[in-house]
């Protein structure tokens, strides 16, 4: 089983910005009344809701994103949860932007050096991390342009023979 080394959370409920709280087997939170110990628990509700394809639902049980964003979404627009496993083997992260309706939209971004996660993608779900000239550019993939490789190759397998780029190699300089 995975060890959860710590969780960061931006902007849910009274947790305005809980920055790589480490945890332990068990951990006991004290505090007054009002103090955010609920916020805190409710917060691993939410990720499993959001994990099992309930955010729909948990946003309208808990009366609109409104309801669960920090002071509002007249001052936060959005929140964001971070998770560390194993030594941070697995990092995750996931950040919900205030919809229009009162709800919450993900915009996920995960990073991986796994190619077997990688073939759970379509092409244009993946951004290509290189560096050049001294900064990281992120270029998307473009599934027409790698159609014809597809037919023979996955998508981890293109990665691994360094077709989409993103794998060790020397700083490239830019061209023009």
């Amino acid at each position: 089983m995975s060890k959860l080394d710590y969780i960061s959370v931006k902007g849910f409920r009274s947790l305005a910005d809980v920055q790589k709280l480490k945890l332990n087997g068990v951990n006991v939170l004290i505090g007054a009344n009002g103090s955010g110990k609920s916020n805190f628990v409710e917060a691993f509700a939410f990720l499993r809701a959001l994990r099992q394809g309930n955010l729909a639902r948990y946003v309208a049980e808990a009366g609109g994103a409104n309801q669960l964003l920090h002071f509002g979404a007249a001052h936060t627009s959005e929140v964001t949860f971070k998770v560390s496993f194993d030594n941070e083997a697995s990092k995750y992260e996931v950040t919900l932007a205030a919809t229009a309706n009162d709800g919450l939209r993900p915009v996920v971004v995960l990073a991986t050096q796994s190619s077997a996660l990688l073939d759970q993608f379509d092409p244009e779900d993946v951004l290509v991390a290189d560096r050049t000239d001294g900064g990281t550019r992120f270029r998307r993939l473009d599934g027409e342009r790698l159609g014809s490789w597809l037919e023979h190759y996955s998508l981890g397998q293109l990665w691994e023979k360094n077709e989409l780029g993103g794998r060790p190699a020397p700083e490239r300089q830019a061209v023009g």
